[in-house]
């Protein structure tokens, strides 16, 4: 459709609205946005009926898609250049993909152009721009674009609170992410599971027990059912604190809610057990999880037998060998891939055994 286009010029004869505007919508679906933005400057160098507003919609998105920064400025540009008025959807699709990469700086840049030129940011300009600060953990930033967004009247949501509640976990803030969710409180934003989990994240850099409990608490007197994934997060605080009692009884109520365990959840349970020096401990939690339905992979097995010969112990580690080959054969693991693996893992438990001994 270009060639035509060109051969047209090419020959004296210029192009209607009609063929123009025919090329532009075949290239979009291809996302071919150089040579879109060549015939809509064609459809403006040439006197014919502007490209409407929506055409730069449907750019921006295909720029968004293939997350390309310079195309989705071009097009802002191209807009600029014809007089025609970006609206507050084409500059939050811009937004879009300064968001998406981190971008925070980028965002309040356009933030700001958009003030200038009068478009009204609604809530999706304000949480793109907080979202855009959880890559790189701008915690400060995040906050202050909050600010920003309450200054503009616009309430924050459920994505607003759980972005903030990203970058507190980015941090390790534990006092910000209890900020956020008494605010959330306050403005009776119900809180998802995913925010309970970030609240639960950032607690486990801290390793503080009682508050992980607390904050557990007040998400089950809300209704919302604990998955695994909350668990490991919570054997993930006791791991900090190198609470072991507390890690029992996260197993517990595992058990009793009939989840299974993954391997991250054990990995955390053991390290409780590397800082306790318990070795008893690791087996019978070892014991118990894969009643519960675990199975256990061949790094999980090399860990453990390091941590027994970490404490010296060479013939525990002889029985994470002796088990581990057991698990493989209940597991019906027969075929040679999973063989030649085997063999590797029992030749570094063997040669670690060996080391220690010396």
């Amino acid at each position: 459709m270009v060639r035509t286009i060109t051969e047209y010029l090419d020959n004296g004869i210029e192009p209607d609205h009609i063929t123009l505007t025919n090329a532009l919508y075949v290239l979009l679906p291809k996302t071919d946005i150089e040579k879109a933005l060549w015939v809509v400057r064609m459809m403006y160098q040439h006197g014919k009926v502007r490209a409407e507003p929506r055409v730069f919609t449907v750019l921006l998105k295909a720029a968004a898609k293939r997350k390309n920064v310079a195309d989705g400025q071009k097009i802002i540009d191209l807009m600029d250049e014809m007089q025609i008025r970006p609206n507050v959807i084409h500059y939050n699709t811009l937004l879009s993909i300064y968001s998406g990469l981190g971008m925070a700086e980028e965002c309040l840049r356009v933030f700001t152009k958009m003030k200038e030129i009068g478009v009204d940011p609604d809530r999706f300009t304000f949480n793109s721009m907080i979202y855009a600060c959880t890559k790189e953990g701008e915690e400060e930033k995040a906050f202050r674009i909050m600010e920003m967004m309450e200054g503009n009247r616009i309430t924050p949501d459920e994505v607003t609170f759980n972005s903030l509640m990203s970058v507190c976990a980015k941090k390790g803030s534990i006092t910000n992410a209890q900020r956020v969710l008494s605010k959330m409180s306050k403005m009776q934003v119900e809180p998802s599971l995913i925010t309970f989990h970030t609240v639960l994240n950032v607690i486990a850099t801290d390793g503080s027990v009682g508050m992980a409990t607390e904050v557990f608490n007040q998400m089950t007197k809300l209704g919302f059912a604990p998955t695994t994934e909350t668990y490991t997060i919570l054997l993930n605080v006791c791991a900090t604190a190198h609470d072991l009692e507390k890690a029992w009884w996260v197993l517990e109520q595992m058990e009793i809610y009939e989840l299974v365990p993954d391997k991250v959840a054990f990995t955390s349970f053991v390290k409780v057990c590397v800082h306790k020096r318990n070795i008893d401990a690791a087996f019978e939690g070892l014991d118990r999880m894969i009643k519960m339905g675990m199975r256990i992979d061949n790094p999980v097995w090399m860990s453990l037998a390091k941590f027994c010969v970490t404490m010296g112990n060479q013939e525990r580690a002889r029985e994470v060998l002796v088990r581990m080959e057991k698990e493989h054969k209940k597991q019906g693991k027969q075929t040679s891939s999973i063989s030649e693996e085997l063999k590797v893992v029992k030749a570094r438990l063997e040669a670690l055994i060996a080391q220690s001994s010396q």
